[in-house]
């Protein structure tokens, strides 16, 4: 837990995705989505993947019930969550709302 403290203490949004690392259809359906975001002009900000097979421990402190789920926070704070396939112009659109 206080890696990932360290994680989401940022002055710029830091997008977290957490997926099913059995899913490999999951996997790399978010790994090409993920670079483009990360690659997106105009968007000044930190993508990372984690995976939930991994970590249930934060998975369950974080109240994570659907994979794959998104989470954006800046300077500790929660400031968006919503679970589901998102496209990447929904996810760029949400860091820009959140620079």
């Amino acid at each position: 837990m206080a890696k990932f403290g360290s994680l989401i203490q940022s002055e710029k949004p830091v997008l977290l995705c957490f997926y099913d690392s059995e899913n490999a259809e999951q996997v790399e359906s978010l790994k090409d989505k993920l670079k483009k975001v990360a690659a997106a002009p105009n968007v000044d900000s930190r993508v990372i993947k984690i995976d939930a097979q991994s970590n249930q421990k934060l998975v369950q402190a974080l109240k994570i019930n659907h994979l794959p789920s998104f989470m954006v926070y800046k300077n500790e704070k929660l400031l968006w969550q919503e679970a589901g396939n998102l496209s990447v112009e929904s996810l760029i659109e949400v860091l820009q709302k959140n620079a």
